[in-house]
């Protein structure tokens, strides 16, 4: 009988024990321990002089709350060593501006670490829903993103090159929960001419009627932090705004690549579990279009 509830003891003991590791490793190792998520996309649209070129991206910032300068600069550093060719910032760059009251010394710290981000053919940034949250948080964030060499595109397309007249397209869209999502901007400015890639902050954006998704070959967005706290096989159990459709990870819509970013930062509750910080690398990779048949029937005979 003893022994039996020596066991039961030494059971719970070891159970609560893990426990207390799992909370552990979630409050003060996950939330700085920024993860590379690493893929490559093949496709013919992608120009010669784009081969092997790398884009990162990454989202929700959420500084002056839990994110500080020092774990920011930790991840600035991180995303340095992995040597992106193009960067990409899905947008919540501070915790609710009207909440946490950012101020001058907010600002010199993000433009100074942000600056350090190094991206030879460009930084590239959205909004998302926290940086409207007023007229004065707006113009803060866009001034720090401007500071910090970040280019900000609102339904706008930009071409980008590469030493080479060939260009791949950089679709940056509006903030879907703030209704600044244009379709008709979108379909007018979108054709299947170039390789393209889109991103937003809220990944339904692509979930949207009428979204010209047809003509992206790869689009990121950010928005969900992977809910923070996320479950072995179940995942995320309360989906939010503008994350309805898609949540985390990787999806294939017809021939589209959507990739749902972790984020970097935390809100609510400084806490992470199976659901860590993350930069996402894709690397483009130019596939050499094969021949018809009919071409190779009308090549001449050697």
């Amino acid at each position: 009988m003893i022994k039996k509830i020596l066991k039961i003891l030494l059971g719970l003991i070891a159970f609560f024990l893990l426990i207390g590791c799992i909370i552990f490793y979630s409050i003060f190792i996950s939330v700085e321990k920024l993860t590379i998520q690493y893929k490559t996309l093949e496709s013919t649209k992608i120009p010669e002089s784009f081969n092997n070129i790398s884009i990162g991206f990454f989202g929700d910032i959420e500084y002056n709350h839990f994110m500080q300068k020092d774990r920011l600069s930790k991840i600035v550093e991180q995303i340095n060593k992995h040597h992106p060719d193009i960067i990409l910032f899905g947008g919540d760059l501070i915790y609710h501006p009207e909440k946490s009251n950012p101020n001058d010394q907010t600002k010199n710290e993000l433009v100074e670490l942000l600056k350090k981000i190094k991206a030879p053919l460009g930084k590239f940034a959205v909004l998302g829903e926290q940086d409207y949250e007023s007229e004065e948080s707006l113009q803060l964030v866009k001034s720090i993103l401007y500071e910090s060499d970040f280019e900000i595109l609102s339904n706008q397309i930009l071409p980008l090159y590469n030493a080479s007249p060939q260009a791949i397209q950089l679709l940056g869209i509006d903030s879907l929960l703030n209704d600044k999502v244009n379709i008709d901007t979108l379909n007018n400015l979108l054709t299947n001419d170039s390789f393209t890639i889109a991103f937003t902050h809220a990944p339904d954006t692509y979930a949207i009627k009428d979204f010209p998704l047809s003509h992206i070959q790869l689009a990121f967005a950010a928005h969900t932090h992977a809910s923070q706290i996320s479950y072995p096989i179940l995942g995320s159990l309360n989906p939010i705004e503008g994350a309805k459709t898609y949540q985390r990870g990787i999806y294939t819509i017809n021939n589209t690549t959507l990739c749902v970013n972790n984020g970097i930062g935390t809100s609510e509750i400084d806490m992470r579990l199976f659901s860590p910080p993350q930069l996402t690398i894709y690397r483009l990779i130019h596939k050499i279009e094969e021949p018809t048949k009919n071409n190779e029937q009308n090549q001449p005979n050697k």
